[in-house]
C-alpha cells in the first residue's frame, strides 16, 4: 500500500506523535463531559481534573515533594493546553486530520513489519573478505576529514593520592591492570586502549590550554607535565593525517555497517515484490480504468 504524504502537510505529520502525546496530557475527560472530580486548572474550554493526577505521585513521598510535583505537572499541563489552543485556531481549514493520522498509523505498521522481516531473515554475517573487497573498491569513501590517532592519554588532578604510582606505572608500561584500576578510581579522564583508532577531536577537547588549536602533529609524543591543577600523561602511538585513507580496522567498521544497509535495502525490496506477487497470485490486486 503506499503512503501518499503531500508536500504542505509533511511537516504537520512529522509532529503528530507529538500532538497526539500532548493531547493525551491535557485531561483523560474529553472537554464535553463534566467530572465530579475536583477542577485543578482550566484553560480555555479544557479541564484538568483531580483524577487525572491518579498515580502520578509514586508512594512514599513527603507531603512537600507531592505537592512540588504535582503543582509541576499542573504548569506543564497548563502551557500544552494553552499551545494546543492554539494550533487548534490556527489549523488549516484544508487540513484533513484523519488521513494524517491514517497515513501515520499506516508508516507505523510497515516500519514494524520492515523491523519483523530484518530481524527473521536478515543475514547479519558480514566476513572479513567482503569487507576487505568493499574498502579496496571504495577507498576514496575513507578519505578522512581529521586526522586519527593511536594514543594514550590520562588527565588527573595533581594531588590525587600516590600519584607517583601511576606515574611509575606509566613509564614502566609493565602493568596495565594496575594502571586501569588506578584510573578509574582517581582520573579524570583516560585513554589506554593502544589498538582502536579514533578521531583526533576525541582527544583534542581534553588537552590542556597550551595545547589547545594545535595540529595532532605539533603534539609532544611522549609527554608527562603539570598545568594549572591537573597532571597530563600523552603519549601518541600513530597518526593518519586529515586527507589520507583511514586503515582498515578504522573503516571495516563503517563498512560493515553501509554492507548491512544495502542487505536491508535488498531484503525489504526482495520481500515487497515477493508479497505484492502473492497477493496477484490470490487475485486480490485490480486495477480499474478511469
Amino acid at each position: 500500500m503506499k503512503v501518499d504524504f503531500k508536500r504542505k502537510n509533511f511537516n504537520l505529520l512529522i509532529s503528530l506523535p507529538i500532538l497526539v502525546g500532548l493531547s493525551v496530557c491535557f485531561s483523560c475527560t474529553p472537554v464535553e463531559e463534566e467530572s465530579d472530580s475536583k477542577v485543578l486548572a482550566e484553560v480555555y474550554d479544557r479541564k484538568l481534573y483531580a483524577d487525572d493526577l491518579e498515580g502520578l505521585v509514586p508512594n512514599g513521598l513527603s507531603k512537600e515533594d507531592s505537592s512540588m510535583l504535582a503543582n509541576a505537572y499542573i504548569d506543564s499541563w497548563m502551557m500544552d493546553a494553552s499551545l494546543m489552543y492554539e494550533a487548534s485556531q490556527n489549523m488549516p481549514v484544508d487540513l484533513d486530520i484523519n488521513k494524517l493520522v491514517k497515513d501515520y498509523k499506516e508508516s507505523l505498521i510497515l516500519h514494524n513489519y520492515e523491523k519483523v522481516l530484518i530481524n527473521e531473515f536478515l543475514d547479519s554475517l558480514v566476513t572479513e573478505e567482503e569487507l576487505e573487497i568493499y574498502y579496496q573498491e571504495n577507498l576514496m569513501k575513507f578519505k578522512q576529514k581529521e586526522p586519527l590517532i593511536k594514543a594514550q592519554f590520562i588527565k588527573i588532578l595533581t594531588e590525587s593520592e600516590e600519584l607517583d604510582i601511576l606515574i611509575e606505572s606509566w613509564k614502566d608500561d609493565t602493568d596495565p591492570a594496575l594502571l586501569l584500576d588506578y584510573c578509574n578510581t582517581y582520573a579524570h579522564i583516560h585513554m589506554l586502549d593502544t589498538i582502536t583508532w579514533r578521531n583526533f577531536s576525541s582527544l583534542e577537547v581534553h588537552l590542556p590550554p597550551s595545547l589547545k588549536g594545535k595540529s595532532v602533529q605539533q603534539l609532544p609524543k611522549d609527554k608527562i607535565f603539570e598545568e594549572e591543577k591537573f597532571t597530563y600523561l600523552l603519549k601518541i602511538l600513530e597518526i593518519v593525517p586529515e586527507g589520507e585513507i583511514a586503515p582498515f580496522d578504522y573503516a571495516s567498521i563503517q563498512a560493515k555497517k553501509v554492507i548491512l544497509h544495502q542487505r536491508k535495502v535488498e531484503l525489504l525490496n526482495q520481500k515487497k515484490k515477493n508479497i505484492f506477487q502473492e497477493a496477484i497470485r490470490k487475485n486480490q490486486v485490480k486495477t480499474y480504468n478511469e
